[in-house]
Formats: C-alpha cells, sequence, structure tokens
C-alpha cells in the first residue's frame, strides 16, 4: 500500500508565511504604483537652499485652450495651473488656466493647428458662476459653469491620453460651430471643474516620456494643457532666438505662463527646483518641444510663410542627449514645462529662485 506524503509541520508553516509575504510584497508594490501617480511628489523633499536668477516679468493665463491669453499682475499658483485674483474679479468667478476647451464630433480637441481663429476668443468672467466668451464682430456667448457632470466627455489628446471635459451645451456648442466654422454645429465646449472630474493619469498615455523623463507625474498635467499646468521661458531665451531672426517675434508666440527677466539665455533648461517670492515652489521636469503654433502671430493669427520662428529654432535648439532624441525627433525646444509642489500668490517682479 502506497503511503500518502504529508510535509513536515515546519514547512507547511514557512510556505504559508513566504506566500503571505510574496502576496504581501505584491501588495505594498501596487501601492507603491499608487502613490507614485498621485502622491508621490508630496514625499519628496523642497530643497531649502536658493539661489536668485531673475524676476518675474509676465504672468500669463489662457482660460480656454487655444484662445487668446489674459495678461495678469497678480496670480494664484495652484496644482493644476495659474488662477486670476484681485479685485478685477470680485464678485466674479476667478478663472483658471485651460479649463474650457474646444472639440469635435469625433471628440477630438480643436488646437490652433486646426484653426487658428481660435486666438481670436477671449474669455472674461460674467458672474461667480457665468463666463463670456466674445469674437470680433459676434454676439458674446455667456454660459453658466456646468453644475455637475451627468453629461461628459472622454476627448482625445495626445499620446492617446483620454480626457475627461463636462459639456457646457447645447447654446455653446452652437455659437462655437458658428464663429470657428461658420457652421451651425460640429463643435462642442468642454470645462474642467475640479471638484467634479478625476485628475489626469500618466498611465497608457506617456511611456516614451516617462521613460526619459523621470521626474514627470500625473499631478502636473494640469486641466486641458498638452503636458503641464506650467510652461516658463525666459527673456534672454527669447532675446537670443530674435537676434538671429529677420523678424523678431513675441512671447506670446510661445504661450508661457511665466516669463523670466534678467537670467542668461537658455538657463531655464536646467533648473530642477524653482521658487517664486517666498511661498510658490514648482518643479521642472521637462523641455518644451515645438511646432507649427509658433509661427502663427498671436495677434494677427497670420501665419509666417517662411515657418520662422521653428525654422531657425530647429538649426540650433535641437536635443542632444541620444534617448531624448529617440523621443522629441526633430522638434527644437524652447521652454521649460513645470509642476506646482506649493501654491501660493505671484506678483511681477517677484523673485526667482533655484536650488543650489
Amino acid at each position: 500500500m502506497k503511503q500518502s506524503f504529508e510535509p513536515p509541520r515546519v514547512v507547511v508553516i514557512a510556505t504559508t508565511l513566504a506566500a503571505i509575504m510574496i502576496t504581501g510584497f505584491i501588495y505594498l508594490k501596487k501601492s507603491k504604483s499608487r502613490r507614485t501617480q498621485r502622491e508621490v511628489f508630496e514625499e519628496l523633499k523642497i530643497p531649502t537652499k536658493w539661489t536668485k536668477v531673475g524676476e518675474v516679468g509676465e504672468l500669463i493665463l489662457y482660460p480656454l485652450k487655444g484662445a487668446r491669453r489674459k495678461c495678469l499682475e497678480e496670480a494664484e499658483f495652484t496644482k493644476i495651473g495659474l488662477r486670476e485674483i484681485g479685485t478685477v474679479n470680485e464678485n466674479k468667478l476667478a478663472l483658471q488656466d485651460r479649463v474650457f476647451v474646444v472639440y469635435n464630433d469625433k471628440n477630438e480637441f480643436v488646437s490652433l493647428k486646426k484653426n487658428s481663429k481660435m486666438l481670436k476668443v477671449e474669455v472674461s468672467a460674467a458672474s461667480e458662476s457665468t463666463v463670456r466668451f466674445t469674437f470680433p464682430e459676434e454676439e458674446d456667448l455667456i454660459i453658466e459653469i456646468p453644475g455637475n457632470n451627468d453629461n461628459t466627455s472622454d476627448l482625445h489628446f495626445y499620446y492617446g491620453e483620454k480626457v475627461k471635459a463636462i459639456d457646457c451645451g447645447p447654446k455653446a456648442a452652437v455659437w462655437f460651430s458658428h464663429v470657428l466654422e461658420g457652421k451651425t454645429d460640429g463643435l462642442r465646449l468642454g470645462c474642467f471643474v475640479e471638484s467634479l472630474l478625476p485628475p489626469r493619469s500618466l498611465q497608457g498615455a506617456f511611456e516614451k516620456q516617462l521613460a526619459v523623463y523621470p521626474k514627470m507625474h500625473g499631478e502636473y498635467l494640469g486641466a486641458f494643457s498638452d503636458m503641464a499646468s506650467y510652461m516658463l521661458m525666459s527673456e534672454g531665451s527669447l532675446n537670443d532666438l530674435n537676434g538671429r531672426l529677420d523678424r523678431p517675434v513675441s512671447e506670446h508666440n510661445f504661450r508661457p505662463n511665466i516669463l523670466v527677466k534678467g537670467c542668461p539665455a537658455f538657463s531655464e533648461d536646467s533648473w530642477d527646483w524653482v521658487r517664486i517670492g517666498e511661498d510658490v515652489v514648482l518643479r521642472g521636469f521637462k523641455y518644451c518641444t515645438r511646432c507649427v503654433v509658433t509661427t502663427i502671430n498671436p495677434d494677427t493669427i497670420e501665419k509666417d510663410i517662411n515657418i520662422e520662428p521653428l525654422r531657425t529654432l530647429r538649426t540650433y535648439r535641437q536635443v542632444k542627449e541620444p534617448e531624448l532624441k529617440k523621443v522629441e525627433g526633430n522638434s527644437p525646444v524652447m521652454g521649460l514645462y513645470l509642476g506646482c509642489h506649493r501654491t501660493g500668490t505671484v506678483k511681477l517682479r517677484d523673485p526667482v529662485y533655484v536650488a543650489v
């Protein structure tokens, strides 16, 4: 008769403990992965030693993605981008950077590449809960900020990312279809309300970028920004570029949120931790690559026939690191993407520091 084999009790216990440890390790690894996406930036230690590199020359807000700018004298730095403050918006909604987006019937967002008329649309607060959109020689559009997320769309952004937006209704759809395309339908307006929508995620869309830009985090993505809640460039970099051009361009060709004065050209390329004033702390994580949008005059919406300043930038502002080159290709760089670690208020001429 064959006897069944029963492992010694100590072996059973050891095997059980090993299984528990492995399960625990997997759980901790998954938990750590979740923290990396949503919380790891809070665990990073903000530097304590700083050196001054310049001062704030401009603060620029773009409430509607792709639309006209709003230059501010003072702004609140939030986790998802600049926000208006001050007496100009007393008893009115404080507009925030890129919290509105126009999209088509395929749920693709409308960029300046697709429709340069976007630059003619201006946005202002009409009341505590309404927003005004204006377009030359057209009746203004005033809409209520959505109070629920009952009508939400998944918009197709860059790199295959899907970003949720709350639809602003048929009135806005008719208005934007008319002023941008001369039609009665086809376009819609989406809105980001932080309390009603989940934050964006890096998962599934930015694998190539994450492989070469390890400081990227989902918390840096902003509302409807391309990749970051903040983009900074220096006046020195702009001056260097304009010294190579026959026709100088404006900083507004590049649509920065922050223009820094007083630092050498392209010094922002190497900035890691950035402090503005006493409170606000940002972290740079990626070069800002440039496309044909820079060739559109932000005031006349005319495209430069010589593809400038993009053509000149390509001659001397290509990334040099081989691994970055695989990701960025031939797109030149101008400016720095940043995420916000410590919020606060910033005014024009506030000092700008970098960690040492």
